[in-house]
């Protein structure tokens, strides 16, 4: 039996106070959402008195799923705005996989600021991004905005962890979603992976990581010190084995590794803060553990595998372009967005985060090491550029 509940998916808008009043507009548009509970949202104007402004905003800011900068010419002055707020946000990106969702409130050099990789709003019915102050009626804009927003919401919660409650007959006590070895499960899903002879413990061997120019591990040496995961000691479980791996949650012990050089590789040119050089190169990796037990490595897919086999939901309720979307969100990310047809009315498509995540392990053909990978299992590290 399970009990399921979605975490509250939190908003963090960033505006310049002479824009205000698109800040109540837009919280207007997405009323039902902040209402309802599903969605935070923050801005200053949800501080309190006494408050210590700075170390709140950037609390909020960090625990933020989505980030809203509204781009105006008092947005690109404020050096708080364009500047701090940006630069965290970005930075929460890189590390875990915050969406970031800038609106133009109104004509400005917005292409100045780092952006590029991420789709602007509003755009007008030729995908031309057209401010929201030079729509002949805002409130269309507005709306399509809130669209959305909402179907982005509803991904996110759908992606969120849910805690299964899983009960183990060897002690008779509640494990909520633990790695136990398939073998002590007297479940369907035991008998699953014992048909497929998989082990949750895939065997050591060479494996690799990559580390994009400006991330975190790009301005420490691994091979002195070694890789430790974001919340090292936090006790792992599949719900956070699959936040992890689809938003690169930082609430977990794992430490992703990929068995194939090609993908780290890909990783170490396109997942920085900006392009290597020759001068500024990006880094791949190179660990081997020699079937060491001083690491312990976890091969997702048994997990995923048996959750996908025991589900009653559909994987997905799309069309096979679907499958594209989480493959490279970056080129096919729009077909999440495209309305499928059904027997009563066309509705957004829906992933299974199961499905998702077992996409994303097959595509970079994901390791995961719990806690730390101590620096004596690292041989070396290539420079890419």
């Amino acid at each position: 039996m399970c009990a399921q509940s979605a975490p509250q998916v939190r908003l963090f808008v960033s505006y310049a106070h002479e824009d205000n009043i698109w800040l109540m507009e837009l919280k207007r548009n997405i009323g039902y959402l902040i209402n309802s509970g599903m969605v935070g949202a923050f801005s200053d104007t949800d501080l309190q008195a006494g408050d210590e402004w700075e170390a709140e905003i950037s609390k909020y800011l960090r625990e933020s799923d989505i980030f809203i900068p509204l781009i105006s010419r008092h947005f690109l002055s404020s050096r708080s705005c364009s500047i701090i707020e940006l630069d965290l946000a970005i930075g929460q990106y890189d590390s875990r996989g915050t969406r970031i969702f800038p609106i133009v409130v109104e004509p400005c050099d917005w292409e100045s600021l780092p952006l590029a990789k991420f789709d602007t709003r509003p755009v007008n019915d030729n995908k031309d991004i057209l401010p929201l102050s030079l729509w002949d009626n805002p409130q269309v804009a507005l709306a399509n905005i809130a669209r959305e927003m909402r179907a982005l919401v509803e991904k996110i919660s759908a992606s969120r962890p849910v805690v299964d409650k899983i009960t183990n007959p060897i002690d008779n006590k509640v494990q909520a979603g633990a790695l136990v070895h398939p073998e002590t499960r007297v479940d369907k899903n035991n008998q699953f992976l014992k048909k497929l002879s998989c082990k949750p413990k895939p065997s050591p061997g060479r494996l690799y990581k990559g580390v994009g120019v400006g991330t975190f591990w790009h301005g420490l040496d691994a091979r002195m010190t070694g890789f430790s995961s974001q919340s090292p000691g936090k006790s792992p479980s599949v719900p956070a084995m699959i936040a992890h791996i689809t938003h690169g949650s930082p609430l977990t012990s794992f430490i992703s590794l990929m068995r194939s050089y090609g993908v780290a590789e890909q990783y170490a040119l396109n997942a920085g803060r900006r392009a290597p050089s020759r001068k500024v190169p990006a880094y791949v990796y190179e660990i081997d553990f020699m079937d060491s037990d001083q690491v312990s490595l976890i091969d997702p897919i048994p997990y995923l595998a048996c959750l996908l086999s025991t589900s009653t939901e559909p994987y997905h309720s799309g069309d096979r372009n679907l499958l594209l979307a989480l493959i490279d969100p970056v080129r096919y990310g729009s077909e999440l967005l495209k309305p499928v047809a059904g027997p009563l009315t066309k509705k957004l498509p829906k992933v299974s985060i199961e499905l998702e995540a077992l996409i994303c392990v097959l595509r970079d053909t994901v390791i995961l090491a719990i806690d730390r990978v101590p620096s004596q299992f690292i041989l070396g590290r290539h420079e890419i550029y």
